[in-house]
């Protein structure tokens, strides 16, 4: 008698497992799941997204396309080495905190503008922000401006040396406005300097980015 009983207990239980396992199975196939390295927009309507957002959070036209150019060379499925993803190159965390599948072009776009902006205000000047963006909030409020390993990343998306940094032109004689080659050119060797990715630590940047006067 009593080992019918728990025969019967044994077989309960087993059924109870297989239907929570088929309703996991179901519920895992009904999950949407991120698209990842295809690209759904056009590069039309990647540029328009750009400009949109950044007329949205009040970012400088120049200041987001620029970004966009050195962190992922306007690449819808570009992926760093340390794990940043799309266009604006968000980190899984960061794309967490923002809520924004960063698989999908137009929230990746979105987040990664309104995480600029975001430093923007807390940071009050474009330089500081994108400093943040780059290596993290918490780097530039420890070292009290911008790091030397971001400087030439932040000189690079804003087009002019800052104000008391080692960034400043090397060459005197230089003209004050260079042709767009010249700055297409610079943009080019950024990207190949910068694997495509943000916030990275100091250890991960190439010592060309770690403060050394151009």
């Amino acid at each position: 008698m009593a080992l019918g009983l728990l025969l019967s207990a044994v077989l309960a239980l087993l059924a109870s497992d297989v239907s929570a396992a088929m309703t996991f199975l179901r519920t895992r196939r009904q999950s949407p799941r991120p698209s990842r390295g295809r690209t759904v927009l056009s590069a039309a309507e990647v540029r328009q997204l750009v400009d949109h957002y950044a007329t949205l959070y009040k970012i400088p036209l120049s200041i987001a396309r620029n970004l966009v150019t050195v962190e992922s060379a306007w690449r819808q499925g570009a992926v760093s080495p340390v794990g940043a993803l799309g266009l604006t190159q968000l980190m899984p965390g960061t794309a967490r905190e923002l809520r924004v599948n960063p698989y999908d072009s137009r929230q990746n776009i979105e987040g990664g503008m309104r995480y600029l902006a975001r430093q923007h205000q807390r940071f009050r000047r474009w330089e500081l922000a994108l400093a943040a963006y780059n290596t993290g909030p918490g780097r530039v409020a420890q070292y009290g401006g911008v790091p030397p390993w971001t400087q030439r990343y932040v000189r690079l998306i804003t087009g002019r040396p800052l104000p008391g940094s080692a960034w400043t032109p090397a060459v005197a004689k230089a003209p004050a406005r260079p042709a767009i080659g010249a700055n297409l050119q610079a943009l080019v060797e950024a990207m190949v300097e910068f694997p495509a990715g943000v916030r990275r630590s100091k250890s991960q940047l190439s010592p060309a980015f770690r403060g050394s006067p151009v």
